[in-house]
This record gives structure tokens, C-alpha cells and sequence, in this order.
């Protein structure tokens, strides 16, 4: 049996929204961004900036500086300045860096249709380019606020550069689509390596500005995520449930979770480096919160992955599911999600390789393992197919209903 679990791993020590219609920026052009991330298609991106910025953004691929750009999606362009920046976090790289566009970097209220900002993930995290594609249809699917993405060839000035994911940013035009808001405070959560949730203090320095990055605020009130560490970590095992609620939805954390299981998630909110890849959003004027997931390089991880995979590294579900309900309930999720879901991913895993598979095969700078890196995608393709094959045998043995 191949070794699933992808090789990064080893070395870490409401449904979907279309775009709004025709939105015209201030430069008076009015670009249609309905189908931005309609899947049936491969965009394709060009972006066309200073040779010389290319290569400085390239060579410091660790900075966030940004760089003046002009971008065409699909033959649209805003008529704008876009600044583009170097982003990811194990996935930064010189060869083919992961990028940010942000349309109102130099242009106040500068948009694309609408949207601020996009995400162009280099995939670099996943040779089979499927498992954020995969991954998020499902987490959209039970109605979990998971972002668009789609797939692009990008080039750059006029050199074709890679297959990317074009993936739609969590940002306020996110949240008012999924949540029905967007003036709440967006933490994005950076990683600490084997943090789970727990209390750290009554000091806001020891949440914000690091593990907990305020998004759309320059300060953050951090005394209502002080308050759910403290009862993550304190309450008492018999008022759990209802303390935390004050904080939380405990059937939609147990939802998020489902899908992280079901998807055979190695990196999420029980990764294997501690809690991960997931912002968290602050309602307005509440002290509630709602995870959102971000960053699927490493689904579909293994056909076996456990059902109550990493609960040592994450308080807050470990004990939810130390209650008996919660525990049915999110038993009662994994049997209904890999039911209802499983079996529509192998059609989507299908539709999204033949629609990438020439793309991917000429991309000059996919991430490269081997001496055959078209070999890799390849042979990644194909563990992926045998984790949806074997996913919900796998799962109802586990819960010994197979």
C-alpha cells in the first residue's frame, strides 16, 4: 500500500454563491463576475507587472510586500492597478509562489464584480491538485460556510506559469454571503504547533495578534476569545455543554468536524501539528463564533483515517464528544455524510482531472518530488480514488454499522 499521508506531512516536525453581476469599479468598467468560480470551466488568469518586481517577489517569496499588477480573468480586466503579494504558509516558494490579489490596494474601492480580493493557491501542498477542490464541495454541501474555488492557468507577463486554484478569499463579501453579516471581527488563525484550543491567560497578548490574527480590524476586542479558551479549558465536565454553547453552535463544530473526518482531513481542526487551517468570525455585537475552513492540501489523507482522529489535540471537541447526545449526533453526521456525499466524489473527482490533466501535465513549475513529476500527479490522482473508494466502508466499520 502507498504511503497517503502526502510527504509534506512528514516533514511538519450555505451552499456555494455565484459572484454578483456586472459591477462597474471606479474606472467606469463594468466586469461580470458571475461565473468567477463556476467549475465547468478553466479560467484563465494573466497578470502583467515589472519584469524585475516578478523576480524580487519571486526571490523574497517569505515577504507580504506587495507589487502593481494588471490582471485579466477570462478576458476581463478591471482597468485597475491590483497588488499582488507572495502568501501560503509551508507552501511558499520561489518556483511557484502562491499569491494574494488584492483590487483595492491602489485604487479605493477598487473590486473584480465585487470582490476585493482573490486567492491564487500554487497547489504546491497537493500533487494531485484535487483534495481542496473535493474537500470544500463537501464542507458547502452540509451547508458550512467553506469558500468558492475553481481552477485557472495563470500566466505572467505572457509566460504561462501553472495550473492554480482560484479561490475565493474569506473576507467581508464571504461572510455576508455565508453568514448574512460582515462587520464582526475575522480572526485568521496561524499556526502553533500543537495548540488545541486551551486557555493561555487572561492576557489579550497571548491570543491577539498571534495565534489569532484580526483580518478586517488593525485592533480586536479579544475578551470574548479569552472567555471561550477559559471554558474550553475549566468549565465543569456537567455545565460544558451549556457553557460553551454561549460561544459556539456544538452541532455545527460537530458538523465541521464530520467533514474533516469524512474527507480524511490530517490538517484541521485535530491536525497533526495541533488545530489549523480555520478562521474564526466573531458575529457583531456577540460573543459567539463560527469556524471556517481554509487550506485542504492534506485531505484525503489515508482510505483508514480514524473517526475520532486527533481529539487529543483539540479540547473543545474532545469534550463535546465526552457527551453522549453530541456523541450520537456526530456518529449520526459521519453515517449521514459519507451516505449522502462520498459517492458524488468520484464524478467530481473525474470532471475536475480531465478538465485540468493536459493544464497540469505542461505546468512548467508544479512541485516536484521526483524526476518525474507528471509520474507523481499521476499516482496522486489515483491515491485519491482509493481513499473515495474505500472512504465509507472505512468509516461505518469504525462505527460498527458496516
Amino acid at each position: 500500500m502507498r504511503a497517503y499521508v502526502p510527504l509534506m506531512l512528514m516533514s511538519l516536525g450555505l451552499p456555494a454563491c455565484g459572484g454578483g453581476g456586472g459591477v462597474a469599479g471606479p474606472s467606469g468598467r463594468s466586469v461580470d463576475a458571475s461565473r468567477l468560480f463556476d467549475q465547468s470551466m478553466l479560467h484563465d488568469v494573466r497578470l502583467e507587472l515589472e519584469a524585475r518586481d516578478w523576480e524580487t517577489l519571486r526571490a523574497n517569496f517569505e515577504s507580504n510586500a506587495y507589487y502593481r499588477a494588471r490582471i485579466t480573468i477570462d478576458g476581463q480586466n478591471p482597468g485597475i492597478d491590483v497588488g499582488i503579494r507572495s502568501r501560503g504558509k509551508g507552501t511558499r516558494n520561489s518556483r511557484k509562489p502562491g499569491l494574494r490579489v488584492d483590487f483595492n490596494r491602489y485604487t479605493a474601492q477598487g473590486t473584480f464584480g465585487g470582490y476585493n480580493s482573490l486567492v491564487l493557491e500554487n497547489m504546491y501542498g497537493d500533487s494531485s491538485f484535487l483534495h481542496e477542490r473535493l474537500a470544500f464541495s463537501v464542507f458547502r454541501a452540509v451547508g458550512l460556510p467553506a469558500p468558492q474555488d475553481a481552477y485557472a492557468r495563470v500566466s505572467v507577463n505572457g509566460q504561462y506559469w501553472g495550473v492554480y486554484g482560484l479561490v475565493e478569499s474569506v473576507d467581508r463579501h464571504l461572510l455576508q454571503a455565508r453568514l448574512g453579516e460582515n462587520d464582526g471581527t475575522l480572526f485568521e488563525f496561524k499556526i502553533e504547533y500543537l495548540y488545541d484550543l486551551s486557555y493561555r491567560g487572561p492576557n489579550a497578548s497571548a491570543y491577539v495578534p498571534f495565534p489569532f490574527e484580526p483580518e478586517n480590524a488593525t485592533t480586536a476586542d479579544a475578551s470574548a476569545l479569552i472567555d471561550f479558551t477559559r471554558t474550553i479549558s475549566q468549565a465543569a465536565d456537567d455545565q460544558f455543554v451549556e457553557q460553551v454553547s454561549a460561544f459556539v453552535d456544538p452541532q455545527q463544530v460537530l458538523r465541521y468536524y464530520a467533514v474533516e473526518v469524512v474527507v480524511a482531513e490530517a490538517d484541521g481542526l485535530t491536525g497533526v501539528g495541533g488545530v489549523n487551517n480555520f478562521f474564526l468570525y466573531q458575529f457583531r455585537g456577540q460573543r459567539r463564533f463560527a469556524f471556517i475552513p481554509w487550506d485542504r492540501d492534506f485531505a484525503f489523507a489515508r482510505p483508514d483515517h480514524a473517526v475520532y482522529f486527533g481529539l487529543e489535540r483539540n479540547q473543545l471537541i474532545r469534550r463535546l464528544l465526552q457527551d453522549a447526545a453530541l456523541r450520537a449526533f456526530y456518529e449520526g453526521e459521519l453515517r449521514r455524510i459519507v451516505h449522502d456525499h462520498v459517492s458524488t466524489l468520484m464524478p467530481r473527482l473525474e470532471q475536475a482531472y480531465e478538465q485540468i490533466r493536459q493544464s497540469v501535465l505542461e505546468d512548467p513549475n508544479k512541485r516536484a518530488l521526483t524526476a518525474d513529476p507528471n509520474g507523481e500527479f499521476e499516482r496522486a490522482v489515483e491515491d485519491v480514488r482509493v481513499v473515495i473508494q474505500e472512504r465509507e466502508s472505512s468509516v461505518l466499520a469504525q462505527l460498527g454499522t458496516e
